[in-house]
C-alpha cells in the first residue's frame, strides 16, 4: 500500500491543478469545514463528494427516479455502482452521466474553496460509483469562478450559506412574487435546517439551493439564525405574562398594583366595590378578569348608590344626554327602514 502523500496548508484547486497536471490517479482528500475528497483517474476529475452536497444516489433516490433499495443493493454488491445500475436497467447511461457531472459541480463549490486548508493525497484510491464521466480541472475552476460571483450578486453576506435557516414571519413587501423551488425552501425554514439539510432534505442540488436562498435573503424572506441552539432558543420571544390571567390568579405572592391602560391610578388604587354587594354579583364581576378577558373596570366607573347617597363626579349634562339619545334613536331607524 502506497503512503500517503501529506501537504501543506495550501489551496486546495492548487494541489488538485498539480495533481491534474501529473496524470495522477488517486483521490484528494481535504479537510476543514465541510471538506470533501476529489478523486482522479489518470488526471481528469471521475467524481466529487462533500458532506455539504448531496451525492448521486441522495439525487436519484430522494427525487424519485430511484427506488432507495435499489441503490442500497447496488452499493452492498461490492461492485461499481454506476455501471451495475445501467446493466440492470434501471438507469440509462446518459441519465447517470448527467446526474453525475451535476454532483460533481455541485460539490466542488464546496470542497475547493479558495481559502488554505489542509489537503493529501492518497495514490490509486478510487470511488465505488466507478468512472462515469472525466472533468477538466482547469473547466472546473473556471466555472467554480462564475458560480462564486452569481452567488455575491444575489447576496453579498454568505449568513444563509451554513447558518439555520428561518423564514420571515410575514412579507417585507404587499405583493411579491416566489418560484415553486423558492416557495419549497421557505416551508421548509424552520429555524433549524441549515443550506446542506434542505437540499438533501429537497433532493435538490447544493449550490442551487444556496443560490435560491441567497435571493430569498436579499428578498427579506430568508434570514440565519445564531449556530447554538441555546441562544436561538433565548431569542425566542416568551409570552407575556396577563396581570389578569389564571396565573397571576393562582399567585401566592402579593400582586403589585397594575397601572390602569385608561391612564388614571393604578386598578389597586381606586374605590373598591361597595361591601353590600352580594356574593354572586363579586363572582360575576370577577369572572372576566379570572378568563383572561378585559380588566374588571367598570365597577368603579358605575358605583351603586344606596338610599340618600349621592354619586361622586358630575353628571354629564341633561342636554347632551339626549342629543346621544336621539342620534342614537335616528341611526336606529334609518336602519330599521333600510331593511
Amino acid at each position: 500500500m502506497k503512503t500517503p502523500r501529506t501537504g501543506r496548508t495550501v489551496p486546495p484547486r492548487r494541489t488538485l491543478s498539480q495533481l491534474s497536471a501529473a496524470g495522477e490517479t488517486g483521490a484528494l482528500h481535504v479537510e476543514g469545514d465541510p471538506g470533501g475528497t476529489v478523486y482522479l483517474t489518470d488526471g481528469w476529475i471521475s467524481y466529487i463528494e462533500s458532506p455539504a452536497s448531496p451525492g448521486v444516489g441522495e439525487l436519484l433516490t430522494t427525487s424519485g427516479r430511484l427506488p432507495g433499495e435499489v441503490w442500497q443493493a447496488a452499493a452492498a454488491s461490492g461492485d461499481e455502482v454506476g455501471p451495475l445500475l445501467v446493466a440492470q436497467g434501471h438507469l440509462t447511461r446518459g441519465e447517470l452521466e448527467l446526474c453525475t457531472l451535476g454532483a460533481i459541480y455541485d460539490a466542488a463549490f464546496f470542497v475547493l474553496s479558495p481559502a488554505p486548508t489542509r489537503v493529501r493525497f492518497e495514490a490509486g484510491e478510487r470511488h465505488r460509483l466507478g468512472p462515469i464521466c472525466q472533468v477538466d480541472a482547469a473547466v472546473l475552476g473556471r466555472e467554480l469562478t462564475r458560480r462564486r460571483k452569481l452567488l455575491d450578486d444575489a447576496h453579498p453576506s454568505s449568513d444563509v450559506d451554513t447558518g439555520r435557516l428561518l423564514a420571515a414571519p410575514r412579507a417585507p413587501v404587499p405583493r411579491l412574487v416566489v418560484t415553486g423551488p423558492q416557495w419549497e425552501l421557505i416551508v421548509h425554514c424552520d429555524g433549524h435546517r441549515t443550506a446542506a439539510d434542505l437540499a438533501r432534505l429537497l433532493g435538490r442540488a447544493g449550490y442551487t439551493t444556496l443560490l435560491e436562498l441567497r435571493r430569498l435573503a436579499a428578498a427579506g424572506l430568508v434570514t440565519a439564525r445564531a449556530d447554538d441552539p441555546a441562544a436561538a432558543k433565548a431569542d425566542r420571544p416568551a409570552p407575556a405574562a396577563r396581570a389578569d390571567g389564571p396565573a397571576a390568579a393562582r399567585s401566592d405572592a402579593p400582586a403589585r398594583p397594575a397601572p390602569d391602560r385608561s391612564g388614571g391610578a393604578p386598578a389597586a388604587q381606586k374605590s373598591p366595590a361597595p361591601q353590600r354587594a352580594t356574593g354572586s354579583r363579586r363572582t360575576a364581576a370577577a369572572a372576566p378578569a379570572a378568563g383572561g378577558g378585559r380588566p374588571a373596570q367598570s365597577e368603579p366607573r358605575l358605583p351603586r348608590r344606596g338610599p340618600g347617597q349621592q354619586l361622586s363626579g358630575p353628571d354629564p349634562p341633561p342636554a347632551y344626554r339626549d342629543e346621544l339619545d336621539e342620534t342614537l334613536l335616528t341611526r336606529i331607524r334609518s336602519g330599521l327602514e333600510a331593511l
